[in-house]
């Protein structure tokens, strides 16, 4: 009997941790065709899944909370400045010419409003949050493993296959993860430069073209660390695969980012209306739902032009050497060759 109970009572903790051993006796899912009618047919049964799955990510990206802290005003010294330039000006007529007209204007331009500057607290702060930078590239190999076993319909043990992929492929998980930080954080700071600097119509079109080189390159990373948990390829290759996936899947990538889109613009209305419920759909589900959805837009793509032609050729090849024995071998016996 107290056996039984102990199951039980462990039974949430062995949904979220399963040996890869005791894995391989679950059943898997029947295949189903990955189109976007399915997508909702299926998410109900791997939501279990998807929960345990976000609680690994909230916790592998735990640094992040450590910029958010400092950007929050908390830990910085509050001072008062002038919320208008013409403060000066009000202010020395104020004091040398004073009259009701410029009493009114001191009113108006005489605001002052607190402003937070950083510190010692928030400066190692924000250099805790580049822990998260160092941590992009295994974290991301992990999730990219987790999320295309789901998206697939395979059977997952979220925290030993999340280690397994991440040992597996750590230096180069590692690699490419600076280099996406690199590209992103490059990316991110030309359309915010061209976006400041926008006063004429060459500005403006290289912002339009930063925006649109950073939608290709937020598609390209669908596809990244798939193609490296999936394949045996080098960085060049996979970086050179995803950026041509993230036109040949255009439209399976629109329909994903869409999806995120949604989740994403729901906790911001959520923080809105009511805090607490958007914080509840953040720590359930919200990160594990977006990086799904890539998967689930992303693999069958990669399946269609990387994996199905290997085995077509492999067939092929196969049968081929078959021919080419069964020619050997009645050219050599002339008998046979007759009959």
């Amino acid at each position: 009997m107290s056996d039984n109970k102990d199951n039980k009572k462990f039974s949430a903790f062995n949904a979220f941790y399963r040996s890869r051993k005791e894995k391989k006796d679950l059943e898997p899912e029947p295949p189903r065709k990955m189109n976007f009618l399915n997508f909702f047919m299926t998410l109900p049964r791997r939501f279990g899944k998807l929960v345990s799955f976000n609680l690994l990510v909230l916790v592998c990206n735990f640094p992040l909370i450590f910029p958010l802290l400092a950007s929050s005003g908390y830990f910085s010294t509050v001072q008062t400045a002038p919320a208008y330039d013409t403060f000066s000006a009000v202010y020395n007529l104020v004091k040398h010419q004073p009259s009701p007209s410029v009493s009114t204007l001191w009113g108006i331009f005489g605001i002052q409003i607190e402003t937070h500057i950083p510190n010692v607290t928030t400066t190692v702060l924000y250099c805790l949050g580049f822990i998260s930078l160092l941590l992009l590239g295994p974290v991301s190999t992990g999730c990219a493993y987790i999320s295309r076993n789901l998206a697939r319909g395979e059977s997952v043990s979220v925290v030993s296959d999340f280690f397994y992929v991440v040992k597996k492929n750590l230096r180069q998980g590692f690699t490419l993860g600076l280099i996406d930080a690199l590209l992103s954080i490059m990316l991110v700071w030309d359309a915010v430069f061209f976006y400041a600097n926008s006063d004429s119509g060459m500005m403006t079109a290289m912002f339009v073209l930063s925006l649109c080189m950073i939608l290709v390159y937020f598609f390209m990373r669908f596809y990244i660390y798939q193609i490296l948990v999936t394949f045996k390829l080098g960085t060049f290759k996979i970086l050179k695969n995803s950026l041509l996936f993230a036109f040949l899947g255009i439209w399976r990538n629109i329909l994903a980012t869409i999806g995120i889109a949604l989740v994403i613009l729901t906790v911001y209305t959520l923080l809105g209306l009511f805090v607490p419920l958007a914080v509840a759909v953040v720590v359930i589900c919200g990160a594990s739902l977006c990086i799904y959805m890539a998967s689930y837009a992303a693999y069958p793509k990669i399946k269609e032009y990387m994996i199905d032609p290997y085995y077509t050729e492999e067939k092929k090849s196969y049968f081929d050497e078959r021919d080419e024995e069964i020619r050997d071998t009645d050219d050599s016996d002339p008998v046979s060759a007759e009959h």
